[in-house]
């Protein structure tokens, strides 16, 4: 076939001058659409609403965390097998809150009847359950942190920081007359009596859930945080609260925690929070000296944040280097 042959051929096809507006928006569509993300104050500002409209009791989950053994198979305990469930399906899905609610309701009625219903058969049946999770109840606990990249709008107003000891963030269980240290992973690393309420043989009957750092040189653990206290779960309370109380119980009901013995084997020390103005910088003096080798970092906390397993953007972190360059005022955008 000539040259000649193929034009004659050629000739016979008719291509269009329209647009295949269908062809071009399937190509379109093989592009991922690349949405920006929400600034840090924005996603703050949503969250501080989502807590407002769903301000949920999670004393049920504080008291599992508590318990002795973790659970090893979903059908052990229905109060446990309802509580991972719970915790799986947030995690699929973070928009259906109010069920979350809902589930709460049910624990309490398990907890008085100790009864299986027809939610618990199917919460059993179910195949998402997370094994890893549904055997270490310890895992993921603990509220952590975002890089704070850059000052939030109300930051002298609605923000409180503390400074933070270089050591291993550790969740402190005690119940059943001791108390055991866990990392976030949830693995347990020691097992021992305090003076907590919970941790020793005289007060068993309570239970206490605290967040903090462990230090090993100092064989102290710094408290962040409380979670839980002789069994009041303040979990859904806002950070200014959290923070007085714990500050309170440490100082009046804790007098001597700080110093280790035979019923308190490792000493305790409540880290002091400091508003986030000029007076509150200079007051932790960490301006003068940033480059403190026992210094990690600082938290900044905002104060209607409550106290949520997971990452945040209500809590942020400042390594000490940048505390200087973090803190300087922002040129503001015209």
């Amino acid at each position: 076939m000539n040259f000649d042959d193929i034009c004659d051929n050629l000739s016979s096809f008719n291509v269009s001058n329209d647009e295949n507006v269908g062809i071009k928006e399937y190509r379109i569509g093989m592009y991922k659409v690349k949405t920006p993300k929400q600034d840090q104050d924005t996603r703050r500002a949503l969250l501080l609403e989502r807590q407002k409209s769903y301000k949920v009791k999670t004393l049920a989950s504080m008291r599992m965390k508590a318990m002795d053994s973790p659970p090893q198979s979903p059908g052990i305990n229905p109060i446990e097998t309802l509580w991972f469930y719970m915790k799986n399906q947030l995690k699929k899905d973070g928009k259906h809150i109010e069920i979350y609610a809902q589930w709460v309701d049910e624990v309490t009625r398990i907890c008085a009847r100790q009864e299986k219903t027809a939610l618990l058969r199917q919460i059993e049946a179910d195949t998402s359950f997370d094994d890893d999770e549904r055997v270490n109840p310890y895992k993921n606990q603990l509220m952590l942190s975002e890089w704070l990249k850059q000052k939030p709008v109300d930051f002298e107003d609605r923000w409180v920081f503390k400074c933070v000891p270089v050591g291993q963030r550790t969740l402190v269980v005690a119940q059943k007359g001791r108390t055991c240290s866990y990392t976030k992973s949830g693995y347990r690393t020691d097992i021992f009596p305090s003076l907590l309420p919970g941790g020793n043989s005289s007060s068993k009957g309570a239970y206490t859930v605290l967040d903090g750092i462990w230090v090993d040189e100092a064989s102290t653990f710094y408290i962040l945080d409380i979670i839980c206290f002789n069994s009041h779960a303040v979990v859904d309370s806002e950070t200014e609260f959290r923070f007085f109380w714990g500050d309170s119980k440490f100082r009046e009901d804790l007098t001597e925690i700080d110093v280790p013995g035979q019923r308190n084997m490792y000493a305790f020390k409540w880290l002091p929070n400091y508003p986030c103005t000029p007076e509150g910088f200079n007051s932790a003096g960490i301006l003068d000296t940033p480059s403190s080798p026992s210094l990690d970092g600082i938290l900044f906390y905002h104060k209607e944040c409550h106290y949520s397993p997971g990452v945040t953007p209500l809590v942020g972190w400042v390594k000490p280097d940048k505390l200087q360059v973090f803190l300087r005022p922002q040129a503001t955008k015209r």
